[in-house]
C-alpha cells in the first residue's frame, strides 16, 4: 500500500512543477505585455546590440555633467548591463576624487 502511494506522489511531482512553470510563464507574459512587449519575440524596431565599454564610459561621463542625450539613454537602458555602468561609474568617481586631490595638493605646495 505505501509503495503505491509513493509511486503516485512521485508521478504527481512533475505535474506540479509543470503547473508552477505554466503559472510563472503566464505571470511573466502578463507583466511583459503591461510593459509593452511580448515574450519569445524581440521588440519591434529594436536591434539586439550590446554597449561597448567606450560607450559606457561616454555615457557615465555625460551623466556626470548631466548632458546625456535621450537616444543614448534609451540605448543604455535597452542594451547595457547595470553592473558595468556601476563599475565604470565607481572607477570614474574614484579618478575624479584622486584628480581633485592631486590638483589641490599641487596648488597648495
Amino acid at each position: 500500500m505505501s509503495r503505491s502511494i509513493l509511486i503516485e506522489f512521485l508521478q504527481s511531482v512533475p505535474i506540479a512543477i509543470a503547473v508552477d512553470q505554466i503559472r510563472l510563464r503566464r505571470a511573466l507574459e502578463r507583466q511583459c505585455t503591461a510593459w509593452g512587449f511580448s515574450m519569445g519575440r524581440p521588440m519591434d524596431g529594436i536591434q539586439d546590440t550590446s554597449v561597448s565599454l567606450f560607450q559606457v564610459a561616454g555615457s557615465v561621463l555625460a551623466s556626470f555633467f548631466g548632458v546625456q542625450s535621450s537616444k543614448n539613454r534609451e540605448r543604455d537602458f535597452r542594451s547595457g548591463r547595470f553592473g558595468v555602468f556601476v563599475a565604470v561609474g565607481a572607477a570614474m568617481t574614484f579618478l575624479l576624487i584622486v584628480s581633485i586631490y592631486l590638483i589641490v595638493a599641487l596648488v597648495l605646495s
